[in-house]
């Protein structure tokens, strides 16, 4: 049995080539690529020096991993929300030194306040690249 893998009678390195873009970037205005610059949501699988591809366009949902301003400062955090009465919520950010966060959503596309804090969602993380070999 061979141990190496058959290549097809066609293959050229040309025809084989795997884009990242098209298959992680649905909306390229609204797309970005960060560097994760620490450890702190390695329990979300995100480590140091890893690719964050993040898409402005979308809407944060429950469980999203967000990039946001909190107190003029890019932060990346996971996103969770908790329904108050009428048309109020709370975003609790977790991760990081200071986790929990909270902030009090005003409305869309509006940046959210909890006494002195300032938060505003500024693009959801729709992948990330992690790389193995340091």
């Amino acid at each position: 049995m061979p141990s190496k893998f058959p290549f097809p009678d066609n293959f050229t390195p040309k025809n084989q080539i795997l884009n990242l873009h098209e298959h992680l970037v649905t909306n390229p205005p609204a797309t970005f690529f960060m560097r994760m610059g620490t450890d702190e949501l390695a329990t979300l699988g995100l480590f140091r020096d890893d690719i964050l591809v993040v898409d402005r366009s979308l809407e944060p949902r429950d469980g999203d991993v967000v990039v946001g301003v909190l107190d003029g400062e890019f932060v990346v955090r996971e996103y969770l929300t908790l329904d108050l009465s009428g048309d109020a919520k709370i975003i609790v950010l977790t991760g990081g030194p200071h986790s929990p966060v909270e902030a009090e959503v005003l409305g869309p596309d509006k940046p959210g306040n909890q006494g002195d804090r300032q938060f505003e969602v500024w693009g959801v993380v729709a992948h990330s690249v992690h790389s193995y070999r340091r």
